[in-house]
């Protein structure tokens, strides 16, 4: 949101052959009134939060890369690599520029054909997609499908949106495509529920074995499930709490495989 509201600073639409800053059409851009604030605040604030923030955290983590594992790391920066494998505990820190340069994508290709706006915004998608394939950052098995497949359903989307671009399509063809979208999102959210469902469901078996164990006295004394819709976000924690998966650190070979190709 902070890096939204700095780029906006730069957004600018034309008007009868003058610019005007979208967020206020009061302002023409790159008056002094503008400059003041663009270079004042829009700029630091860029730099700041957009570039400066995450570069620290990315130092912090590289700093501690050794002690990731101990518990005094885990309390003070667990919450930038916890849930990823120890060899990809810096993809917070990827996730979070990706995210800015969409953002800034968006603002300063403003003055573009549409066409190169999207194909730009495919070609970094697919980008961030091939270095999750290759990586597979989760420790879970079931994020790294649900995140890659997201992906894909974000690249198939834009790419599926150039159509719109063109004027030669009739409204059948339109919402024929339309159609096509929502199937594929919809696929997905079935997708997210199977796998947030059936995550659920093993660990609850899991429980109830180490309860028959006599690893636990009563089923009251282990870590409760979450609720299902927020199941998959804190999976991570549920798996770690549950013996379900390995210690952070621990490279799962199955993991390596996404199966989306």
């Amino acid at each position: 949101m902070l890096v939204k509201r700095s780029v906006s600073m730069f957004q600018c639409q034309s008007i009868d052959d003058k610019s005007y800053l979208r967020s206020d059409y009061s302002i023409q851009c790159w008056s002094p009134e503008h400059n003041s604030w663009t270079y004042g605040i829009g700029v630091p604030s860029l730099f700041l939060w957009g570039i400066g923030f995450p570069a620290l955290m990315g130092a912090l983590l590289v700093r501690n890369r050794s002690t990731l594992g101990k518990l005094s790391t885990k309390v003070r920066y667990g919450y930038m690599f916890k849930g990823y494998k120890q060899s990809s505990f810096y993809w917070e820190i990827l996730i979070i520029y990706r995210k800015v340069a969409l953002v800034a994508l968006v603002v300063f290709t403003n003055g573009w054909e549409r066409r190169a706006q999207v194909l730009t915004a495919l070609g970094l998608l697919l980008g961030f997609l091939y270095l999750h394939m290759v990586e597979q950052p989760f420790n879970s098995r079931n994020l790294n499908t649900i995140d890659g497949y997201s992906q894909v359903i974000a690249v198939v989307t834009l790419y599926l949106g150039l159509f719109y671009i063109s004027e030669d399509l009739s409204n059948t063809v339109r919402a024929s495509i339309f159609l096509v979208m929502v199937l594929l999102n919809a696929g997905f959210v079935i997708l997210w529920a199977e796998q947030c469902f059936g995550l659920s469901e093993r660990l609850k078996v899991r429980l109830a074995l180490r309860a028959r164990s006599g690893k636990v006295e009563s089923m009251s004394q282990l870590t409760p499930l979450p609720e299902t819709g927020r199941l998959c976000e804190n999976s991570h924690e549920i798996s770690r709490s549950s013996g379900l998966q390995k210690p952070f650190g621990v490279d799962d070979s199955n993991n390596s495989k996404l199966g989306l190709l």
